[in-house]
């Protein structure tokens, strides 16, 4: 796929919406879309095990088709269903509530007083966006440094500082959300292949998942993967994780993305850690609006040239990564 669109380190919303278009384009992916259909519900077939029947309908249409797969693969995300925090007073705060998640432009919040609750990379952009025409921004790293809001609209923090705001802004993440995928109860927290029902049921996230559907590559055991995940699950709670956090993929990512290639027989990738580690300091640390754009793209273009991937790939991925973890 050739790239003849001016090229950027890190895309905005309309780049990479150019490029998910040019790529479904390039690699003859629309006419496989059923566009306008809602998944309405995706179970096993209970007499074939190997076999898992989906229903849709169809935009402007009551009547639900169904047609049988031997395999499924939710590539939905989880970032359509609000998390909202539990906020002491809420119900009769009477200022304007909004979550990331519906959050657009920043021209609505002209010279208003904003609290953003949370601070990972969605609080990060949209805080900085809206100082542009907010009269203030205050930021709450985690939910409890809000101790409570008031009628009033006095939002508290634990501290006891306090300022009247007249909107807070929830960055408070997403729920996990599949109410179409019948299991019976066996997928409660998303894995990418959960362990009862794999190969055949399994969630985006891995680059070796097609030759695993195809046999060329083989799962472990179900009682493999399970001891597993039960060592990942007491090893968050001895750190005071949540369950929610089982894909936080931070700090130990380049570990982890290392091993993905190792299993697709491909070498450690260092220099995308770099990378990551450089745009953190440029978006972070230096706080600069630019952050995006003092890039030095010839030294990092010759030293991907190194590892053999093609430039298009490469974005690609910086892409995914970043904006995953």
């Amino acid at each position: 796929m050739e790239f003849s669109h001016p090229r950027q380190i890190i895309w905005n919303q309309e780049e990479m919406l150019w490029f998910l278009n040019k790529f479904a384009d390039d690699f003859g992916l629309v006419e496989l879309v059923r566009f306008n259909s809602e998944v309405v519900r995706v179970e096993q077939i209970e007499e074939r095990d190997k076999e898992w029947s989906v229903e849709w309908r169809t935009r402007g249409c009551d009547s639900v088709s169904r047609e049988v797969f031997e395999s499924v693969v939710v590539c939905t995300g989880h970032q359509s269903v609000p998390q909202l925090p539990a906020v002491a007073g809420i119900e009769k705060w009477p200022g304007y509530q909004i979550h990331s998640h519906n959050y657009r432009v920043p021209e609505p919040f002209k010279d208003q007083i904003v609290v953003v609750i949370a601070y990972a990379a969605s609080g990060f952009e949209i805080s900085r966006e809206i100082a542009t025409e907010a009269k203030q921004v205050h930021i709450a790293t985690r939910v409890p440094n809000i101790d409570h809001v008031c009628e009033g609209g006095k939002v508290v923090f634990q501290d006891g500082s306090f300022v009247y705001a007249d909107t807070i802004l929830y960055s408070t993440g997403h729920k996990y959300h599949y109410p179409f995928l019948e299991t019976n109860g066996i997928v409660t927290v998303e894995h990418v292949f959960p362990p009862r029902l794999a190969p055949r049921l399994s969630s985006i996230g891995i680059p070796d998942k097609a030759q695993v559907l195809s046999g060329k590559m083989l799962l472990p055991k179900e009682e493999e993967m399970m001891t597993s995940i039960e060592e990942l699950y007491r090893q968050m709670e001895e750190n005071g994780l949540p369950k929610r956090h089982t894909h936080t993929m931070y700090p130990n990512g380049i570990e982890y993305h290392n091993w993905l290639f190792g299993q697709i027989g491909l070498p450690p990738q260092e220099w995308r850690g770099n990378m990551f580690v450089e745009i953190v300091k440029k978006m972070v640390v230096s706080m600069n609006d630019g952050y995006r754009d003092e890039w030095d793209e010839a030294y990092w273009d010759s030293f991907i040239k190194v590892c053999n991937y093609s430039l298009s790939l490469t974005y690609m991925y910086i892409y995914i990564y970043i904006y995953k973890m």
